[in-house]
């Protein structure tokens, strides 16, 4: 379906082009990174990782996982590819030599989600399995540091935070100070990187629920963060309340808060649509973001709000759960990643369910 634009009188004007680049992968893409301009995408995906040529739409698999292949980041400054996997490792990839030259096993169990800081001298991962710890069915306390902080060079572990799992978001602030991340229970903790301190730790428990119809345990949960340019604010994206988990029917919801102070601040929110949110980004502009995941009800699962007003200034509506949102650094673009369901096929053949589409900006 063809994107819609100008929700708002708001004075930020974007439009999104009615029809977007797609590109196929063979499997999910459950994560995604991108060179500067856009041009080569490197996506991790359910049976491994991808190569991606934008110009031809052609794609190589580079290597595999144990498991999926859930995360990726890439250092255009050291010519490394670095991915995370459902087996708890991290794999370093050198582009120019083709090869493996590191794999940590950093958690144990899956990581999640992935985060590079802007000049690429960090990696962030975060892991944590949901096992219930009392008769209320709140989690129990990983075994394990569920917030890992690695050196993108060494490969050197820098910081090892705790925070309640299972944790499924990470992002570190735009000048490199700070690490934020989010779990289940909607639970956000800031840390500074230069002392290893806890910098800030709140809930908003909008971003969970319990589950009262066929699973009866904590759903939802913060599936994606940024900060702000100016770093004053972190926002963040996932599932609202529902009481039918397998329906999918949480609310589509984002919050945007001013961390930074003696107790955080909700300065803004906005719910709308039913269905999981995956991945919030700010643009480099700093003058819109993007909200992006997949639909159960409603008009978008891709969404561009107004930095200025929070309102909604476009949106789009694809039929695939979109994992991943990217705008490139020196390119008018949106990516999205993800996939639809896998396909059955009785002879064995399946067809590609991983997709990758592209929209270029005006604005």
């Amino acid at each position: 379906m063809a994107p819609l634009n100008d929700d708002t009188a708001d004075a930020t004007k974007v439009t999104l082009s009615d029809q977007a680049f797609k590109i196929q992968l063979p499997t999910l893409v459950l994560g995604a990174t991108c060179t500067k301009d856009g041009q080569t995408i490197y996506a991790s995906c359910v049976d491994g990782v991808y190569r991606v040529n934008t110009d031809n739409k052609s794609h190589e698999k580079l290597y595999s996982h144990d498991s999926y292949a859930s995360g990726a980041v890439y250092s255009e400054q050291h010519n490394l590819l670095i991915t995370a996997g459902y087996d708890g490792n991290l794999i370093w990839y050198d582009l120019a030599k083709k090869e493996i030259i590191r794999k940590i096993p950093a958690h144990n169990f899956w990581s999640w989600k992935m985060a590079i800081s802007s000049n690429h001298s960090m990696i962030a991962s975060v892991s944590g399995q949901y096992l219930a710890g009392d008769f209320d069915y709140r989690p129990k306390p990983a075994d394990e540091p569920t917030v890992k902080v690695y050196d993108t060079q060494t490969g050197q572990c820098l910081h090892a935070f705790d925070h309640l799992p299972s944790v499924q978001s990470v992002a570190f602030s735009h000048d490199g100070k700070h690490l934020a991340a989010g779990n289940l229970m909607g639970g956000i903790r800031v840390w500074d990187l230069e002392t290893g301190e806890l910098a800030a730790d709140w809930t908003d428990e909008g971003f969970t629920s319990w589950g009262i119809i066929k699973s009866h345990c904590y759903i939802g949960g913060i599936y994606g963060l940024d900060f702000t340019r100016d770093n004053t604010d972190v926002l963040a994206t996932g599932f609202g309340p529902m009481r039918d988990p397998m329906a999918g029917n949480g609310k589509q919801l984002w919050q945007r808060w001013r961390w930074n102070q003696d107790v955080p601040e909700k300065v803004a929110e906005k719910q709308q649509g039913s269905g999981l949110m995956e991945s919030i980004q700010m643009h480099t502009s700093e003058e819109f973001f993007v909200m992006a995941g997949r639909l159960r009800d409603g008009d978008a699962n891709i969404s561009l709000f107004s930095t200025a007003t929070n309102e909604r200034i476009a949106h789009a509506k694809v039929g695939f759960r979109i994992t991943e949102a990217i705008f490139p650094h020196e390119n008018a673009k949106l990516i999205v990643v993800g996939g639809s369901g896998q396909p059955r096929n009785a002879d064995g053949n399946f067809p590609n369910w991983g997709h990758i589409h592209i929209y270029e900006l005006t604005f």
